[in-house]
């Protein structure tokens, strides 16, 4: 019973750290692209979209998609494995986040982002181009910060000790 519950016990701590990585790395990229490519699209457009057109464009949305499922279900892997631990309502609230943040992402930040860098030829004057590209990057920054809350509470959790299940767990 010892060894099943010392396995179980090792299995909830590699998941969990597993999925403080892998936000960690969400944020790691984050930040890469607001560093290197969001000032690039935002500096002139029309003309500083060009790299999402073209015969080689960058596609940002397929590392994305990518790196967003593991890391959101590993989370919600390591709040179901801590059934019971004091430290699953840290990792439920870092899971709570990271939805949030992808529901606001599908809601508001992508269809925004796709109108934006979407057509060159769009019908917006560039001074509302530029504005709205500011205002997108300012929320996306904010957006950004969530998640590496969202870390910070991973990191908290994996670093509070882990303590055996009560009876009946």
């Amino acid at each position: 019973m010892s060894s099943t519950f010392s396995g179980l016990r090792q299995q909830r701590e590699v998941v969990l750290w597993l999925a403080m990585l892998a936000v960690a790395g969400v944020c790691a990229a984050g930040t890469y692209e607001h560093v290197v490519i969001v000032p690039v699209w935002t500096a002139a457009p029309p003309d500083s979209i060009a790299m999402f057109h073209g015969p080689h464009p960058i596609d940002p949305g397929r590392w994305w998609r990518v790196v967003h499922a593991p890391a959101f279900l590993l989370s919600v892997a390591a709040a179901l494995m801590l059934r019971g631990h004091a430290r699953r309502r840290i990792v439920g609230a870092a899971v709570l986040v990271y939805a949030v943040v992808l529901a606001v992402t599908a809601a508001w930040f992508l269809p925004e982002l796709l109108a934006l860098i979407g057509d060159p030829a769009a019908l917006l004057a560039p001074d509302e181009w530029r504005a709205r590209g500011r205002r997108w990057e300012l929320a996306s920054l904010a957006r950004l910060a969530l998640m590496y809350i969202d870390v910070a509470l991973l990191a908290w959790a994996a670093s509070a000790p882990a303590r055996a299940p009560t009876p009946g767990e």
